[in-house]
């Protein structure tokens, strides 16, 4: 009985930031980690430049075979250490550049010097797990 109480309490909860806030907030938050990681890589696809919407924005790994996980925005929970060590496997590409990565008609060389030089120098903002901006909806 209590914990059908606690259960039908946290889904109130929940449901009033859905309604407040439009998104969960870990929603938000994963949100907020993947872009703040797209604008510490230049927030632009690294073959045309393209930058108009960040969901055409996607994590191209250059190396299969190193590939632990898929940079999509469901993993953005995780922890900051194991994303940047994850993110250093990538290229940022729009969906266009990404295709023609897949079909050989683009080369990715030289791309990943740059995400490394670029995530050496990323520091996470402080508290980015909590905060919550009205910009990334």
């Amino acid at each position: 009985m209590k914990k059908e109480k606690a259960a039908e309490k946290q889904r109130k909860s929940y449901r009033r930031q859905v309604d407040t806030l439009g998104l969960g907030v870990v929603n938000l938050i994963k949100k907020f980690r993947r872009k703040e990681v797209i604008c510490h890589l230049g927030g632009s696809c690294m073959g045309c430049g393209y930058s108009l919407c960040i969901r055409n924005l996607v994590f191209h790994h250059v190396v299969e075979e190193t590939k632990s996980f898929n940079l999509q925005e469901r993993v953005f929970s995780k922890s900051w250490a194991s994303l940047t060590l994850e993110v250093r496997k990538c290229v940022l590409l729009c969906h266009n550049c990404h295709g023609e990565v897949h079909e050989g008609l683009r080369s990715v060389e030289g791309m990943l010097e740059r995400v490394q030089t670029l995530m050496n120098s990323f520091i996470p903002s402080p508290r980015s797990s909590y905060k919550l901006h009205a910009d990334m909806t």
